[in-house]
């Protein structure tokens, strides 16, 4: 798999490409502004990964720079439903975007609450 695919998976939560990511040395962009993301290591031998763009700081010092790069490469899966099963469906339509059908993929998906 070539390292485009690969961080695309990543990032839309698949934990293998994760995994495959921080095992190649390859740090995912950041969560917050897309910037990149750099391993620092402070004056005791630590590691954490920082943004320069947002100036995203992860509150972690780890013993290893792969141990650094995993948690800078953990991302959620995000949901995925269609429009109908969507807590802002209304009906016929969906208050976050227009001409949607009910079972067209929604990028705003969010599950309905269990009654």
């Amino acid at each position: 798999m070539n390292k485009k695919e690969l961080i695309r998976l990543a990032l839309m939560g698949d934990k293998k490409a994760q995994e495959e990511c921080t095992n190649r040395g390859i740090i995912l962009p950041c969560p917050i502004c897309g910037g990149e993301i750099k391993i620092r290591q402070c004056d005791w031998d630590m590691f954490y990964p920082y943004c320069d763009g947002c100036k995203l700081t992860f509150n972690f010092l780890f013993d290893s720079e792969k141990d650094a790069i995993e948690i800078a490469n953990t991302r959620p899966t995000p949901p995925i439903g269609r429009c109908g099963e969507c807590k802002n469906w209304n009906g016929g339509d969906c208050y976050r975007q227009e001409l949607t059908k009910s079972n067209d993929f929604c990028s705003y998906f969010e599950p309905r609450e269990e009654k």
